[in-house]
């Protein structure tokens, strides 16, 4: 049995207080720049756990 790919091309987000809603299409350059935005945040090293005793904090606060 073949999966079948699903493809987000619409996003809506509902504004609090019933002040309506955006709406947001993407283009795939668009999808390149926000894929190429998380592997770079996602993978520094502020953003991963630091245990007692391993890495430096400074060098954490660094690669912000």
């Amino acid at each position: 049995m073949a999966k079948k790919k699903v493809k987000a091309t619409k996003l809506t987000v509902g504004l609090p207080f019933n002040l309506g809603s955006l709406e947001f299409e993407n283009d795939e350059a668009q999808q390149r720049a926000a894929w190429s935005l998380y592997v770079e945040l996602s993978t520094r090293i502020a953003v991963q756990p630091l245990e007692e005793g391993e890495g430096i904090l400074r060098e954490a606060l660094t690669s912000f």
